[in-house]
């Protein structure tokens, strides 16, 4: 059996249906074994594409996809989609072909030290001592990627084991981990909730990568306690419908403090303060907090009480621990979202706009990348489990092909994106097309990078009106040529239909709305 052969054999056992790629000479030996395992092979016109697309699915799945790199030159196009799997902390194993090893000594064509490159942005990479390797290295880097907390792991595979013929088969072996719950620290949370007279709750991403909504939900309900989103969230932390739910913290540390100053204890819940810009007081200063989280490097990150544990289970045991709570409620967010809807229809504003896509969004997974816009995106379509995604890392480029991975492996999906991020990621449409996923995009068109130009307007004015940053763009003649359907909506008079048409039946399909170009005050 060729060690390529033996590649598969194992990960098709671990479940694996698909490889994402743009191939190269140096991945041909590897490859040419998908067909006799019934793998397929999803092509992406640029090497970090083929990341997210691997991504999205994984995001579905739960379980690792697998991306295969062409040596340093497709690893170097894909380190910031690998750098947003780790931020993001989603399973991959990420294939890096290398040359011939009968002559690395000459540094041939093509040659380089991946391992050095990528691991940075992995958990860890694995390298082959041996072509007897090949398939041992999959499952020590499937095992990896599934140990909290979750993200990617490099394989560098030289060409030449992968051509090798080997002995050694391999069948897959159950392996899980399971962490604990120490019930007294359970109690003496449960003790200073208790003695705590407005506690407050902020919940994080890891609550949708664990499915742990129901555990929260019921503590939260028992104390009847605010519960805020973390920080620039990249999934539900909490279902935005929800009576408890208060919306989402800012990401600079004055304003979160001011946010939370009214409670005397916070319960952080699989969380991470993600903060920008830099503002002088520390986040939580000098107030009383405890956060559990299932990330051991989250843990070590932080200076106030934490715990790493199994979230779910600490969740459930604090509510059997703490007292039940009663008050009034007389918050109406949805009020509130459809006054500012109303007052932004005539300019064009986002508000409207994403109030009229929430209404036709039937039960599409939304990744988000408006950017300047995403606060209002978030309060707009709100957070559902496993229906809302966004990059933690901050890159451009991510949501339109990680949604095009996500519905190869389901469900319909709903990227909306900036015209500036468009241009990252153009080329997914591609794959859009080639495999008529069901994914709609909507390119919400500023003209230009306002997220920069509200930062500017506070910090360095004279720039705000350069024309650097104010390309304009045609995101629908770039969607026809690579065969993806579109349109335009341009004022009023053209949206309702265009959203029809575009939220209606199946995709792919693309529609550019140009928006209200007011810059928002963001910083």
């Amino acid at each position: 059996m060729k060690a390529s052969e033996a590649f598969f054999n194992i990960a098709k056992s671990h479940g694996v249906t698909r490889v994402y790629g743009n191939p190269g000479t140096t991945e041909l030996p590897l490859l040419d074994a998908l067909k006799k395992f019934d793998i397929e092979y999803m092509l992406a016109l640029q090497d970090g594409l083929c990341v997210a697309m691997a991504e999205g699915e994984s995001l579905y799945t739960r379980k690792p996809s697998i991306v295969s790199l062409h040596t340093v030159l497709g690893l170097g196009n894909s380190i910031s989609y690998i750098y947003t799997s780790l931020k993001n902390r989603t399973p991959l194993i990420v294939s890096i072909g290398q040359q011939d090893t009968r002559h690395s000594f000459h540094n041939p064509f093509l040659y380089a030290k991946n391992d050095e490159i990528a691991k940075s942005v992995v958990k860890q990479v694995f390298t082959p001592f041996t072509q007897e390797d090949v398939p041992r290295v999959f499952v020590k880097a499937y095992r990896l990627c599934v140990t909290p907390p979750f993200g990617p792991v490099a394989i560098v595979l030289p060409m030449d084991y992968v051509d090798s013929d080997i002995k050694l088969e391999h069948k897959k072996e159950n392996y899980s981990v399971k962490l604990g719950v120490d019930e007294e620290v359970v109690k003496s949370v449960a003790e200073r909730l208790d003695q705590a007279k407005n506690p407050a709750i902020v919940a994080g991403y890891e609550l949708d990568i664990f499915n742990e909504h129901e555990a929260l939900r019921k503590l939260a309900e028992k104390l009847c306690c605010d519960v805020y989103a973390e920080p620039l969230t990249s999934r539900c932390a909490f279902p935005s419908d929800h009576p408890l739910f208060c919306g989402d913290l800012l990401p600079a540390s004055a304003l979160l403090n001011m946010t939370l100053a009214p409670y005397d204890f916070v319960l952080l819940v699989g969380c991470s303060l993600l903060l920008y810009p830099y503002t002088v007081l520390e986040p939580l200063y000098k107030k009383s907090v405890v956060e559990i989280t299932y990330d051991a490097e989250e843990g070590f990150s932080r200076t106030w009480e934490t715990h790493v544990c199994d979230v779910g289970w600490f969740l459930s045991e604090l509510t059997l621990h703490v007292k039940k709570r009663e008050r009034e409620r007389t918050q109406n967010l949805k009020y509130s979202l459809l006054s500012k809807a109303t007052s932004a229809k005539f300019r064009m504003g986002a508000e409207h706009v994403l109030y009229q896509i929430s209404k036709r969004n039937a039960g599409r997974a939304v990744f988000d990348e408006a950017v300047s816009l995403s606060p209002i995106l978030r309060s707009f379509l709100g957070y559902f489990p496993k229906r809302y995604f966004s990059a933690r890392s901050g890159q451009l480029g991510w949501a339109l092909p990680a949604s095009i991975g996500f519905s190869l492996a389901a469900l319909p999906s709903l990227a909306v994106i900036g015209d500036g991020s468009f241009n990252y990621a153009s080329q997914a449409l591609w794959s859009a097309s080639k495999y008529q996923t069901d994914t709609v995009f909507i390119v919400l068109d500023n003209k230009g990078y306002a997220i920069l130009k509200s930062y500017a307007r506070s910090r360095n004015m004279e720039v705000t009106e350069e024309e650097w940053l104010s390309p304009e763009t045609k995101a629908e003649s770039v969607a026809n040529a690579y065969g993806v359907d579109s349109r335009v909506a341009s004022d009023l008079d053209s949206l309702e239909s265009a959203l029809d048409w575009a939220l209606s039946g199946k995709g792919p399909k693309l529609l550019r709305i140009e928006v209200d170009t007011t810059i928002p005050q963001l910083f």
